[in-house]
């Protein structure tokens, strides 16, 4: 697998996929999701009894450092 972050965050949300649905489903909300690629939220949770109540969900992906592997590279800023 390459290790631009891209294509690794894409893997992780397709195996995270099915655990949103599911976890949706069980607390009574729907998902939508992001109509482009680019768009903020990746994921917006709606309440099925009141569609008024929503969650922003976007996801963010980053990698250990080696040189201290008790921290994370970072962010970009608009991860902030």
């Amino acid at each position: 697998i390459s290790n631009d972050t891209k294509i690794v965050s894409k893997i992780l949300e397709i195996h995270l996929f099915p655990e949103i649905l599911k976890f949706a489903k069980d607390i009574g909300y729907k998902i939508i999701l992001a109509e482009h690629q680019n768009y903020y939220p990746d994921v917006t949770f709606e309440k099925l009894d009141n569609p008024k109540i929503k969650f922003a969900v976007d996801f963010k992906t980053t990698y250990r450092n080696p040189k201290k592997t008790y921290l994370c590279n970072g962010f970009t800023l608009g991860s902030h």
